[in-house]
C-alpha cells in the first residue's frame, strides 16, 4: 500500500509540475503562482499527519516540502 502511496504522490507532483510549467509559458509568473496546487496535493495526501508519522511518512512529506519550494523558487 505505502508504496502505492508514494507512486501516486510523485505522480500527483509530477503532473502538477508540468501543469505549472505550461501555465507560465502561456500566463507568465504571478503573485501565489502554485499555491492552490500545493494545497491540494497537501489535503489530498494528509500533509498534516504524515508530517508528525513515522520517518517513511515524514519522508513522503519531504516530498510535498520539496514541490512547496521547487513552486516558490520557479523562475521562467
Amino acid at each position: 500500500m505505502e508504496d502505492k502511496f508514494l507512486r501516486n504522490l510523485t505522480q500527483a507532483i509530477y503532473s502538477n509540475k508540468q501543469k505549472l510549467i505550461k501555465r507560465v509559458k502561456k500566463h507568465g509568473l504571478y503573485e501565489n503562482f502554485g499555491q492552490a496546487e500545493i494545497l491540494q496535493i497537501k489535503d489530498r495526501f494528509g500533509y498534516y499527519g504524515l508530517i508528525y508519522g513515522t520517518p517513511k511518512q515524514r519522508n513522503y512529506a519531504s516530498k510535498i516540502n520539496d514541490f512547496e519550494a521547487w513552486v516558490k523558487n520557479y523562475s521562467s
